[in-house]
């Protein structure tokens, strides 16, 4: 397939772009928002309702172009990619849109129209005590104004799309692409999508498939998608050009960004974090009996650790190392079962090289009494088990390692270095330790405290990143 950029329903040649080119998408772009604007959010679910269907069916021509090229030129597995497509299919299903919808804008009417709010404000009369902290804080009370009567006001409040949105996507997770586009589009934006050369192919698979079913071209024609490097010139017009930036990619090229942004430009940020599990050492036969080791499992094979939530590390709270040795011994064999429901899939060369290389380190350390290394002949996974409690990031692949700390005191310690770096812990541990662990976790930026065996788990309710996303993209207008 020859690779060519994509303005707003028109193809043209990679070389077509250039400083003036990229002036005038923007200029084109700017012109359509009011438009998109006014488009019906009804008439964008039915659009992306038959998208999700399509990408559901096995059958469909442009879902069997992807997955033959994705099996070709990505280390998944067909299980694995088929899997995706199930998360395509649901991330443009009807039912999660409007549920999803209700969840971060509290109503999808909102997307369509003015809805009008009436506020009862009642309060009695303010306490001394409150009074005082008012003062203290430089509070101008009116307690003329105050009183135990209703103060009944209406205004309307709806959303209006930020305008334009540039995506930029560097990730190795190929169908995040995808998820994070349908924000965009549900809010009504008029997207330029940027994209590394590799992830290329799917998202133009997918955007096809919209052209395919969006037959009065509302979504389809909003679309603009770029790959590869473009130089300074273009991409510091596109850069300033924009009214949002959706950045997914690592901490590194986001400063390269912001170092060629000279505006006030709001940018949304995604940046690669790392994820870790907490097991408290008494509950480790209790797992080892119910479906949460399973699930542990998955989590760490699922994508092969190619996500923000797939846990690198997994800390056992204990004074005694035997339930850590046990955790690795039962974990090796759920692992094995996993790799036959979702086989690895081909590993590069050099994807292998870092296994073997953290393989031959394990190795010595075994020999020095430094730990144990527990894995398959092959390379479908590694489990590590190091007495070092130093957090470490895993080579990816389903290698993980485990590690014993004695208290939270000595896993905080492991983690402050780490701090703003951090995603998703899943825990199993007592209630009276959880209360600590919120606390302590919450302070170190961490975005999301969840079961173990649910961190690769999406849940509407439940921000990724530590924003709901379609909030981020449209702007509150309120009437009175």
């Amino acid at each position: 397939m020859e690779r060519k950029i994509l303005i707003f329903g028109e193809e043209y040649n990679q070389d077509w772009l250039n400083a003036q080119s990229a002036r005038e998408i923007l200029e084109e772009a700017y012109k359509k928002i009011n438009i998109s604007s006014e488009t019906n959010i009804d008439t964008i679910l039915f659009v992306l309702e038959k998208v999700s269907k399509a990408w559901l069916d096995p059958q469909y021509h442009l879902r069997q172009k992807a997955l033959e090229y994705l099996i070709s030129n990505t280390s998944f597995s067909e299980v694995m990619i088929e899997k995706s497509f199930e998360y395509i299919s649901l991330f443009c299903s009807k039912n999660y849109n409007i549920e999803r919808i209700n969840t971060e804008l509290g109503s999808i009417e909102y997307l369509n129209s003015f809805c009008k709010h009436s506020t009862n404000l009642q309060s009695n009369a303010l306490s001394q005590e409150s009074s005082l902290q008012a003062d203290e804080i430089g509070v101008e009370i009116h307690k003329n104004k105050i009183s135990n009567n209703h103060n009944n006001k209406s205004f309307f409040l709806s959303t209006r799309p930020k305008g334009v949105i540039l995506n930029i996507n560097q990730g190795n997770q190929y169908f995040e692409i995808i998820e994070n586009l349908i924000p965009a589009i549900l809010t009504k934006n008029i997207n330029i999508i940027k994209i590394s050369d590799e992830n290329y192919y799917l998202m133009h698979l997918f955007l096809e498939s919209i052209k395919e079913f969006d037959e009065q071209n509302i979504i389809f024609q909003n679309q603009t998608l770029l790959f590869g490097n473009n130089n300074n010139d273009i991409e510091e017009i596109i850069y300033n050009g924009v009214d949002t930036i959706c950045f997914n990619g690592d901490l590194e090229n986001l400063n390269i960004l912001k170092s060629k942004i000279k505006y006030n430009i709001k940018i949304i940020e995604n940046v690669y974090s790392f994820s870790f599990a907490v097991i408290e050492g008494k509950y480790i036969k209790q797992i080892i009996n119910s479906d949460s080791l399973y699930n542990l499992a998955k989590d760490i094979c699922i994508w092969n650790q190619k996500t923000s939530f797939s846990p690198h590390v997994i800390y056992v709270i204990d004074k005694d190392l035997k339930s850590t040795h046990l955790l690795i011994e039962s974990l090796f064999d759920k692992m094995i079962q996993i790799n036959d429901d979702i086989p690895n899939g081909n590993l590069t060369f050099d994807e292998k090289v870092d296994i073997r290389r953290i393989r031959e380190k394990s190795k010595i350390s075994q020999v020095l009494g430094e730990g144990r290394l527990v894995c398959p002949d092959d390379f479908s996974f590694t489990l590590i088990l190091e007495y070092n409690p130093r957090f470490k990031i895993s080579c990816m692949n389903r290698t993980l390692f485990v590690k014993r700390v004695l208290n939270l005191d000595g896993l905080f310690e492991q983690l402050l270095p780490f701090s703003g770096k951090l995603n998703t812990s899943g825990i199993y541990v007592s209630d009276e330790l959880k209360k600590d662990i919120e606390r302590d976790f919450i302070n170190l930026g961490i975005k999301r405290i969840t079961n173990i065996g649910e961190m690769c788990k999406k849940h509407i309710w439940q921000p990724i990143n530590g924003y709901f996303l379609l909030r981020e993209l449209v702007d509150w207008v309120t009437l009175i």
